[in-house]
């Protein structure tokens, strides 16, 4: 079992991933912009580059050798994973604390 000196990198990057993406969110939403329009590919990226982070630093660590093609995998689930449950956990406490949200989202799905 490989120890990290700063915990799982998954959990660090997905968590990380999740804020960002909610902060850009809650900022849109803030701004009185349309969260759920064409301004949400804005953050799309987030994710992506914190899956690649957190690929490297499981690769710094690993122990010689090429860096296996499961690990990979496993490690762009788990970031994924941790990415969108914090950031759908405080979509909800949003939701939750401003309703109006609810109303923006279904004027934009019945627009379309």
């Amino acid at each position: 079992m490989i120890k990290f000196a700063h915990g799982n990198p998954s959990l660090n990057y997905g968590s990380l991933s999740g804020l960002i993406c909610f902060a850009g969110f809650a900022g849109t939403f803030f701004a009185g912009l349309n969260p759920f329009g064409d301004i949400t590919w804005l953050w799309v990226w987030v994710p992506v580059l914190m899956i690649v982070l957190s690929m490297k630093a499981v690769r710094d660590v690993e122990p010689g050798g090429p860096f296996p093609y499961s690990r990979a995998l496993k490690t762009g689930i788990k970031t994924t994973f941790f990415s969108s449950l914090l950031y759908c956990l405080l979509l909800y406490l949003l939701g939750t604390l401003a309703p109006v949200l609810m109303d923006i989202y279904r004027e934009e799905m019945t627009k379309g």
